[in-house]
């Protein structure tokens, strides 16, 4: 696949960017990662200082959602970010649309602003 059409597939689903009090986390054994954004296709996670992930690692974990629901993933990481202290994960499996349609609607609801 060529650069510019990852560039474009990267824009075809939907992405919440969550508010600080809001975030889901992303479970990976016994670590926490704040979710930072979500899509379909994709998650981007905050990182510590000091963290263990390598460009190209694939990850697999748990997202828990503000509303209650689960969502095992698992995918590759394609973008460290020093300045953020984060990572973006292409998942190799889509979190359903029903999930990202209630958060975005739960969101909605406490902000009534996004």
């Amino acid at each position: 696949m060529a650069k510019k059409d990852s560039q474009q597939n990267q824009r075809e689903h939907y992405r919440i960017r969550y508010p600080d009090l809001e975030r889901p986390e992303f479970l990976v054994g016994k670590q926490k990662y704040p979710v930072l954004d979500v899509s379909e296709r994709g998650i981007r996670v905050k990182l510590p200082m000091s963290h263990v992930f390598v460009l190209g690692q694939i990850v697999k974990g748990i997202v828990k959602f503000r509303s209650g629901k689960q969502v095992a993933i698992e995918g590759r990481i394609i973008r460290i970010t020093q300045a953020e202290s984060s990572c973006s994960v292409q998942l190799r499996r889509s979190i359903p649309l029903a999930y990202i349609m209630e958060e975005q609607r739960l969101l909605l609801q406490r902000y009534n602003e996004l």
